[in-house]
């Protein structure tokens, strides 16, 4: 259990850099926080961030920009909140009455802290031993903007509640609050200050993250961002994949390890992707670390850059339209070597159904 445990966090952890710029978060994207990339730990499993949503200027010399002030894209986007703000409420009041406004409330709160500057980070992680839950460590420092005060207020309501009042503790001379859901869960510590939302998941995380807020990014940070440089950055994303690998193989044993080295993690060290505003456009860049050859799954990935012909086959008015390249016999083979890696009766079976 352990072992399919693990592996399903290492890939949620993989999806998470791959698809958290997909997300329309910080577009177009506020001034940079500098405060959001200081709180990032030394060391980590998996960082996230992104900008607060500022508002779109139609005379940005960015398209992409240019065509979010457009009052007919600003209607669609009040069209779909309203959509969505509707569809809570009815859900809810069905089940249980007299509470589809509070539902509709929380969505409005949740959609308004979304909009602004935050930073969440894996901290440390293992995999549950036996029936238990994972051991989990990590923080999210969110900020408010000049109404703080004004929203911590509509956040502790709620969290009241619903019965997440906690205890009071002292940390750096201010008062904090502090809940542990189980005798097996990790603890939670959160707070105001100043203007940032700080929300702690185990011990000791809120105290590294009051040290941290003052400082300079980490090195792995800034070497990252230099790696993968855009002009106004919306969303950056990085998965430890060497520390998650090695806790997985550590907790799953040979069969982990195998299934590891079937879908080529195990030479990979780390995955990072940025986002934002570049030149006339949107740009997302990604960066995978790889010791030696690629293997497995990111074999496949190992194709020469699409040139300005391959698209001719697009149609000129597509409203969407995207392309790709990919060896579609290599990625068949590919994907028959990791099953018969990972589960070698299972994939033997089933080609013998096919054929």
């Amino acid at each position: 259990m352990a072992l399919y445990s693990g592996i399903g966090m290492l890939v949620s952890f993989l999806a998470l850099a791959g698809t958290a710029l997909g997300l329309p978060l910080g577009i177009p994207p506020a001034a940079e926080d500098p405060v959001l990339s200081a709180v990032a730990p030394p060391q980590c499993l998996a960082y996230v961030t992104w900008a607060g949503t500022a508002a779109p200027d139609a005379k940005s010399a960015n398209r992409t920009e240019q065509l979010l002030a457009e009052p007919e894209v600003q209607k669609l986007i009040g069209a779909i909140v309203q959509t969505v703000q509707g569809a809570i409420r009815t859900s809810v009041e069905k089940e249980q009455p007299g509470r589809g406004s509070l539902a509709e409330e929380m969505f409005n709160l949740a959609l308004g802290l979304l909009n602004r500057p935050a930073a969440f980070f894996l901290a440390d992680l293992e995999p549950p031993s036996g029936n238990g839950p994972p051991s989990v460590s990590g923080g999210m420092v969110l900020h408010l903007g000049d109404d703080a005060e004004k929203l911590w207020a509509v956040v502790v309501g709620h969290l009241e509640r619903a019965g997440l009042k906690g205890e009071k503790v002292q940390i750096g001379g201010a008062e904090w609050n502090r809940l542990k859901p189980a005798p097996d869960a990790p603890e939670f510590t959160w707070g105001l200050k100043g203007k940032y939302l700080i929300v702690g998941m185990g011990s000791g995380q809120v105290e590294g993250i009051l040290d941290r807020m003052g400082g300079e990014p980490p090195k792995w940070l800034t070497a990252v961002r230099k790696r993968l440089p855009v002009e106004r950055l919306s969303m950056f994303a990085l998965v430890n994949v060497r520390s998650i690998v090695g806790k997985v193989s550590k907790h799953g044993g040979p069969q982990a390890a195998g299934v590891i080295q079937a879908l080529g993690l195990a030479n990979v060290t780390a995955v990072a992707t940025v986002g934002g505003l570049d030149g006339d456009g949107y740009v997302t860049k990604t960066l995978v670390g790889v010791q030696g050859e690629a293997e497995g799954i990111l074999s496949i990935l190992q194709q020469k850059p699409l040139a300005a012909e391959d698209l001719a086959p697009l149609p000129k008015d597509a409203i969407v339209a995207a392309a790709a390249r990919m060896d579609l016999d290599a990625a068949w083979q590919k994907g028959l070597e990791i099953a018969s890696a990972i589960a070698p009766a299972e994939t033997q079976k089933f080609l013998s159904q096919l054929g």
